[in-house]
């Protein structure tokens, strides 16, 4: 099959973000059709910078280039999937490199759209007053800018003609779409695609192009992503404008007409006449003039206070602060606030100042270091004031009492993970009880001033704990000049009946938040109601149970962690480990456990208990091993501290969709995974002393004996497997395990129906467990008396 790498160079202002939000809104479909469009991030209006940083990296000046090595490695990726046939990158950021890339992917097609350059000159400049804080009046160049179709000229000197598509771009008011263009090029039918005609990162209209000019003498830099939001949401639909004079644009007109027989070969004879008609259609739209007073952008700001009333209050809060002549202008003469509107408006503002400041802070040093960095979608807000409610003796992974409250709290300090594994398709949901947060948030609080970052919920068991609650702390590694006081954690406070106030942490807790940079010296442990002035949030660069697995970037910073405690491959410890689980049969294991751990070690695996190790000894051993075997526990939820292993990964599962959970932590990061997954799962024995419930997580599971024999000599190679051993070991756990609860249940009448159920499922299972052997037949003489 002939593989096409196809890369959209853009130039600036021809539909790049429409093009990408198509593509990424398209994304799986494209893949079900053999077209690969890696993902990336976009915001509130969808606009992005596409696969940028998917192969380019920065220079010491902060300029993106095209990377070879990351280059290599998604082309390998790409070339490795056979269901694959076509690879597609779209960026802006590639039009000032596209020669280079050319030279490193000689086989590669370039898409790029010519622009008239009369309409382009306005949209540059429309984008300078949006993004870059313009505020002079439009002054056209004497010469028209024909900048972009020289570069395209240039490309078309060293790419093959059938693999450079230049098309015309298509302008909203051309009734035509440049999405066209893109489908025929990727040979794609467009009806089948999720396609509207909304329009992306749009000019702004005449009256938001003004306002943002006058409000860009102001500092507006916290409230700018608010700000363009709205400006961009209310200039959807406006009616079209110039900012060019009609003499201008009549000498502009001669220009382009003298110019165009030196660009005749870019496009088709047709198209060139269509863009010369649309550059004669510019005459018909109406010129304003700047330098006059609109009441448009006094309705625009009584637009602003009507439906963003707290954006409203933050840039009154701004223009009052300036000068009186800016107070006093027709414009500013709309913002008037209460004293109170002031007050919070200014607070607010200097939180998300605090907040730019410290992802300066973080961007810095990231280009100082450059041995990981913060990916460009990595979300990190500012609370200020932040409302700390302490998680509740009722919490559990899955419904979260406690968190930040109030009205500003961005979605990111909500807790998320994946629904339940055995639910067929992977969604990601809060768990964080939003209604238990707005009714807690009046309490009586203990307030501390400062800057403080919020670590998150924390659970006493030790795989929950790290596949939940320590995936928010890489950003804090760069923060040593943002004065952070401490780093938050929630752990759930112990029920009122327990006298004890302090709650119960997991295992190896301190270890591992020193081990991912936070010392114990800044840890504080949330007991009580708290405020704190600002607290830094990031989001979890790993869900639970969601199936995406963690990114490049965030292994690097794993393998730094590494670094840094001094964890490397060693050739004197065990190649072959298996990582065993038999010292908790009572708390859910696979029955006949036992009996594995004397075949591994009989087969020169070294047996391993990580209980019985520090944190850094068990990263040692498993970063050292060649082999790893589990048995299926919160052990293998160790791995997610590490970066990539040079190990093949097999796992004895006790529970039937235990894949869904830990392909994510292993695909990224080993050579090769494999599952045992033949098991009766029994119902769970095992409730909780403060809750009058079973916990589900803690069932035993009955092997399959003869699909066990399977793998384990196929599979691991292992010899000497003694399926009768094998199976007394079974029937042995099944006994221990029912006769430990059943004292426990038995005097519990909401629970002792557990018992029978235990007992009805074994029953049911008697005749396939005694056809595998006859060691099994006494397990249908179980009872509960």
């Amino acid at each position: 099959m002939d593989k096409r790498i196809i890369i959209h160079i853009g130039p600036p202002k021809t539909g790049s973000s429409a093009i990408q939000f198509f593509l990424l809104r398209n994304a799986k479909k494209l893949k079900q059709s053999g077209i690969w469009y890696p993902s990336h991030s976009t915001d509130k209006n969808n606009i992005s910078s596409g696969n940028a940083r998917e192969i380019c990296s920065e220079d010491k000046d902060g300029r993106l280039l095209a990377d070879p090595d990351k280059l290599s490695k998604l082309i390998t990726k790409f070339n490795r999937n056979s269901e694959l046939h076509t690879l597609v990158l779209s960026s802006e950021s590639f039009f000032r490199i596209a020669e280079s890339l050319a030279a490193l992917i000689p086989n590669a097609e370039f898409i790029a759209f010519l622009r008239n350059p009369i309409e382009y000159a306005m949209s540059i400049y429309n984008q300078s007053v949006k993004r870059h804080g313009n505020t002079n009046v439009f002054l056209p160049p004497a010469k028209l800018n024909m900048g972009q179709w020289k570069t395209i000229v240039k490309l078309s000197q060293v790419v093959n003609e059938k693999n450079l598509h230049l098309c015309r771009y298509k302008s909203a008011e051309s009734h035509e779409n440049i999405l066209d263009d893109i489908a025929a090029i990727l040979r794609i039918n467009m009806p089948t695609m999720n396609s509207d005609n909304s329009k992306i990162n749009s000019s702004y209209s005449f009256a938001a192009i003004e306002l943002k000019r006058w409000l860009n003498q102001l500092d507006v830099n916290g409230v700018q992503q608010q700000l363009d939001n709205f400006l961009q949401r209310t200039s959807e639909h406006s009616r079209p404008y110039r900012l060019l004079s009609d003499t201008k644009l009549q000498s502009f007109t001669i220009q382009f007409q003298k110019h165009i027989e030196k660009f005749s070969t870019l496009l088709e004879k047709t198209e060139l006449a269509k863009l010369s008609n649309e550059i004669n259609g510019l005459k018909s739209y109406p010129f304003k003039a700047q330098s006059e007073f609109y009441p448009e952008v006094q309705t625009l700001i009584k637009k602003m206070k009507d439906e963003e009333p707290d954006l409203y209050h933050a840039v009154g809060a701004l223009v009052i602060k300036a000068n009186n002549n800016l107070i006093s202008s027709r414009y500013g003469e709309c913002f008037r606030l209460t004293p109170w509107q002031k007050m919070v408006a200014s607070t607010q503002l200097t939180a998300k100042v605090l907040g730019q400041r410290i992802k300066r802070i973080l961007k810095q040093h990231i280009a100082q270091e450059r041995r990981f960095k913060l990916p460009q979608d990595q979300h990190v807000d500012i609370v200020s004031p932040a409302h700390l409610i302490p998680l509740s003796s009722h919490s559990a992974p899955s419904r979260i009492y406690g968190g930040i409250a109030g009205n500003n709290v961005p979605a990111t300090a909500q807790q998320y993970r994946g629904n339940r594994a055995k639910n067929e398709n992977m969604i990601v949901e809060s768990v964080s009880q939003l209604d238990y947060l707005h009714e807690n948030d009046q309490q009586a609080r203990w307030v501390r001033s400062g800057t403080y970052y919020y670590g998150g919920p924390v659970f006493s068991n030790f795989g929950h704990f790290l596949a939940e609650c320590v995936h928010r702390l890489r950003p804090y590694n760069y923060l040593s000049e943002a004065n952070v006081k401490g780093v938050i954690f929630q752990p759930k406070r112990r029920p009122e009946v327990v006298k004890l106030r302090f709650p119960i942490l997991p295992p190896h807790f301190y270890d591992t938040l020193k081990y991912l940079g936070v010392p114990k010296s800044k840890v504080i442990i949330q007991t009580r109601a708290m405020s704190v002035s600002n607290l830094i949030v990031s989001e979890q660069e790993s869900i639970f149970r969601s199936g995406l697995p963690v990114s490049e970037d965030y292994l690097q910073f794993l393998k730094f962690c590494e670094r840094r405690a001094g964890i490397e491959r060693d050739a004197q410890r065990p190649r072959k480990v298996y990582v065993s689980r038999t010292p908790f049969l009572l708390r859910g294991a696979l029955a006949g456990e036992a009996y594995i751990d004397k075949l591994m070690e009989e087969n020169n695996f070294y047996v391993f208990r990580p209980e019985k190790f520090s944190l850094i000894e068990q990263l040692k051993i498993y970063k050292s091993a060649d082999t790893l075997v589990f048995a299926e526990g919160g052990a293998v939820h160790v791995l997610e501290l590490l970066g990539p292993l040079q190990a093949d990964v097999h796992i004895l599962q006790r529970r039937v969709h235990s894949p869904r959970v830990f392909a994510q932590i292993l695909s990224p990061r080993v050579n090769s995974t494999s599952y045992y997954s033949s098991v009766y799962e029994l119902p769970s024995l095992f409730a909780l002393k403060e809750a009058n419930n079973i916990a589900h997580g803690s069932a035993l599971s009955i092997p399959d004996v003869q699909a066990m024999e399977s793998y384990l000599t196929e599979k691991l190679k292992l010899t000497g497997f003694d399926k009768t051993q094998y199976a007394k070991q079974i029937y042995t756990d099944v006994n221990r395990y029912f006769d430990h609860y059943r004292p426990i249940l038995s005097t519990n009448n909401q629970l002792k129906h557990c018992l029978t159920d235990y007992v009805d499922e074994i029953n049911r299972l008697a005749p396939q467990l005694i056809r595998q052997s006859g060691e099994l037949r006494g397990l249908q003489n179980l009872r509960h008396s």
